[in-house]
């Protein structure tokens, strides 16, 4: 990495600088038990002090303090770790810090982790050592990845959050170092791609419950928490699936397999809940899991269909009548609710109808897409007005002061009540059953709910 030394020069003297004063820290930390260590802080800061006169001298300074805090370590003293983890965190931001530094500081901060020491500093190393630069690659990268995926599943809420988080982050990042200009030449992917890749590859292995071939040393992750990642990735990087035949591959053989896959126990689970017409405690915990779930599905079919329709017109008509089949009267309610979101997205967009007809419904000996969600919303809504559920359904059998005899709301029994001043209940009058308008919509573009709630509802439900 070419820099400009003249203009870096004020900022190596200050790192040179706070290198030398935490040399000195630690070595008056460890004169009494850890002898070997202020030995090596003795002859660094006497190397550092000699190199710093000379021109590109960073790259060596940096190696010679690592070498010291890295031996402080080791000690798993929580003091003095906290003084060498504060030092590494300068070195690694300073961004002279050489693969062969890299590999080190990630063997340091494992046998740190997996004696419980100082976790959350841990990841911010781990972090920074990811983001600062590009030199972690290949089984190094996949290690950190692991390590922070580790730290996800701590039983610390706070440590688990905000390695959730990184996670988050560390994917987007690896899919970011691609370059978009890059010119593809027979199919070869290049390291960065490489590397996304096998982490994509993986990531879809972890979500269908298989073991991962890159990602080596994941025992669990909540599948919610992967589909969120497969989501970002999908709704981020749609150009590196259409210049990399090797990732729509996998987007046509692994991601739609997955898809499909997943929506099956839901429907089968439910379907067999209502022929049993059982509804237990156990029940419930069972629906609240696969809830996340399905929303996670649901969203990532959504992007499927919006940005990778050219490369998917076969699973997107399986996808599509998946969704219709949502709206089947055995489904629960919350279900049925997130699949009219979808469509309505869908079915609003003059593209994507025009796309639907001549893909599908214009097609000989195809599914007839359009017609069939068209009728699926018609059922719907009439099975609505037909059977009126929850608390709409306990204020139709509740009298009340509008609805109660002699309470001098004159009515029609043909025709149902009349409008008055006074009345209260607004709404449809459907087969001697009065279905009150709860809610008055202002004319304006309806907004998904449960569609785009998940990140509150998912913390809630686990």
């Amino acid at each position: 990495m070419a820099t400009d030394n003249s203009a870096s020069f004020p900022t190596n003297e200050k790192l040179i600088f706070a290198l030398q004063n935490d040399l000195k820290t630690l070595s008056l930390e460890t004169e009494e038990k850890h002898g070997f260590v202020r030995d090596a802080c003795e002859k660094a800061i006497t190397k550092i002090r000699g190199a710093q006169a000379s021109p590109n001298c960073m790259a060596y300074i940096t190696s010679q303090a690592l070498y010291p805090v890295i031996q402080g370590c080791d000690t798993k003293e929580p003091k003095i770790v906290k003084l060498c983890l504060h030092s590494i965190q300068k070195l690694i931001t300073g961004g002279f810090v050489d693969v062969k530094g890299a590999r080190s500081i990630y063997e340091t901060v494992v046998v740190l982790l997996e004696n419980g020491i100082e976790e959350n500093k841990v990841l911010q190393i781990v972090t920074l050592l990811l983001t600062t630069n590009n030199i972690v690659k290949g089984d190094i990268l996949a290690k950190c990845l692991v390590l922070c995926f580790r730290l996800h599943c701590s039983r610390d809420v706070t440590t688990a959050h905000a390695a959730g988080a990184a996670v988050r982050q560390l994917v987007s990042l690896v899919f970011e170092r691609i370059d978009k200009d890059i010119i593809v030449t027979d199919g070869q992917l290049s390291p960065e791609a490489t590397d996304a890749y096998s982490l994509f590859q993986d990531l879809i292995f972890l979500v269908n419950g298989e073991k991962p071939v890159w990602l080596v040393g994941i025992s669990e992750m909540f599948r919610s928490f992967g589909l969120e990642l497969l989501e970002t990735v999908l709704y981020r990087f749609p150009f590196v699936f259409v210049k990399y035949d090797k990732f729509g591959l996998l987007l046509k053989e692994r991601v739609c397999a997955m898809v499909i896959k997943l929506f099956s126990p839901n429907a089968k689970f439910k379907a067999t809940q209502a022929q049993q017409g059982q509804t237990t405690a156990d029940d419930l915990l069972l629906d609240k899991s696969f809830y996340p779930t399905s929303v996670r599905l649901l969203r990532i079919v959504d992007i499927l269909i919006n940005k990778y329709y050219t490369l998917l017109v076969t699973e997107c008509e399986i996808f599509l009548s998946l969704l219709v089949r949502f709206l089947d009267h055995d489904k629960p309610t919350w279900q049925q609710c997130l699949a009219l979101e979808v469509l309505h997205k869908l079915i609003t967009s003059p593209q994507h109808l025009s796309k639907f007809c001549r893909s599908y419904d214009l097609k000989p000996h195809a599914t007839n897409i359009c017609k069939d969600m068209v009728n699926a919303l018609g059922a719907y809504v009439q099975s609505v007005f037909a059977n009126p559920i929850g608390a709409m359904a306990v204020s139709l059998s509740t009298p009340t002061a509008g609805n109660a005899p002699n309470s001098g709301v004159p009515t029609n029994p043909a025709n149902g009540p009349t409008n008055s001043a006074n009345d209260a209940s607004t709404g449809f009058y459907f087969r001697g059953s009065l279905v009150p308008l709860v809610q008055v919509y202002q004319p304006s573009t309806p907004k998904p709910q449960l569609y785009v709630w998940i990140e509150k509802l998912f913390i809630y439900l686990h």
